[in-house]
């Protein structure tokens, strides 16, 4: 054995063997709540574990070691949408040529049974006759291209194969390439009634970035999910959920129909209902014993969408605490994205 590989050896088994700890993590990456709102002004990771009855939030100190578990559990805001229903009737379809490309001749060497005989080979196929021409085509293109059936055939849910969009003309004994659009009329729309809808939006626990603006950079951020001394001075954790209502907003899910010239449009949904679009437009602080610690109401017709409000900023700057927000407020009559900001004073334990 050689000097140095003698030296390795007594290296490794000098070595002292450490324990492993394996945290996993279900949803969330890595979440720190800073020193500077915690208890001992220590940094606590935090990370979300499955549970049976959804996930809860594991702190774990500086030696990876779990220290504690939050039961802080998302939320869902359900509500109901109303609907008018109306339907129609297809009157007409006409027929408009996109394009016509020579595909072939046909001749004594190569009929059109010939033609015929070699295209149902490749699979089931259509012959009919319109307006003095003969057109044939593929009943089956699904099996040769694995596309939808309705990128072959136009309304092909309601018509089946009767509209080709390609297809084989014969004319003249010679073969073309066709590619056509298909345009159809309707009947008048028909009342058919009104419908609710139900639906629902997650209200999860609010992420926090954090940048202490004091300490001279920006750059450092960190997301979490709890606090310990953000709002108060006790040992308690707290996180924070959004309050979601519905807020007024008139075309929201209204399907409007198209011309038919690419797909039949048979039925149109008009919303009815006075408000239709989830926001949050405030709120509440939890402690992880479920107490409700604030409970704020935004101002100003302040008031941010379902996705916005998932996540928030909380800034030091000037030796205060702020909780920032995005989202957008009616500013001389119209919606004006914009940012507020809540001042945190724990001292006073208010949010204003």
């Amino acid at each position: 054995m050689k000097k140095n590989e003698l030296l390795l050896l007594a290296t490794i088994m000098a070595l002292p063997a450490f324990g492993q700890n394996i945290v996993v993590e279900s949803y969330s990456y890595l979440n720190v709540i800073p020193r500077q709102f915690s208890a001992d002004d220590k940094p606590i990771l935090h990370f979300e574990e499955e549970t049976d009855g959804g996930y809860s939030i594991a702190l774990y100190n500086d030696d990876i070691e779990k220290i504690n578990t939050v039961n802080a559990k998302d939320g869902t805001f359900n509500y109901t949408l109303k609907y008018k229903d109306q339907v129609r009737e297809v009157k007409d379809v006409t027929k408009e040529e996109l394009y016509r490309e020579h595909y072939r001749n046909l001749d004594e060497d190569f009929t059109f049974e010939q033609f015929l005989e070699k295209e149902r080979w490749r699979g089931d196929i259509e012959v009919r006759v319109e307006n003095g021409d003969t057109i044939v085509y593929s009943t089956n293109p699904y099996y040769a291209t694995r596309a939808s059936m309705s990128e072959f055939f136009f309304g092909y849910d309601y018509f089946g194969t009767k509209y080709p969009i390609n297809y084989i003309l014969c004319k003249d004994n010679v073969l073309y390439q066709v590619r056509v659009e298909y345009i159809a009329t309707y009947t008048d729309w028909k009342d058919v009634g009104e419908r609710t809808e139900e639906r629902s939006c997650e209200t999860p626990v609010i992420e926090l970035s954090y940048i202490n603006f004091d300490g001279g950079s920006s750059d450092d951020n960190y997301h979490f999910l709890l606090s310990q001394t953000l709002f108060n001075d006790d040992e308690k954790f707290e996180y924070i959920i959004p309050k979601m209502t519905l807020t007024d907003i008139s075309d929201w899910a209204s399907s409007v129909p198209g011309d038919g010239r690419y797909n039949l449009q048979l039925t149109h949904s008009t919303l009815i209902s006075d408000y239709a679009y989830p926001a949050c437009r405030g709120v509440q602080v939890v402690s992880s014993d479920g107490t409700v610690v604030h409970d704020i109401d935004f101002s100003n017709g302040f008031e941010a969408d379902e996705y916005d409000c998932q996540s928030m900023t909380v800034i030091t700057i000037g030796g205060k605490n702020y909780l920032v927000v995005e989202g957008t407020s009616e500013v001389n009559d119209e919606n004006t994205y914009c940012t507020m900001f809540y001042r945190i004073d724990k001292q006073s334990q208010s949010i204003q």
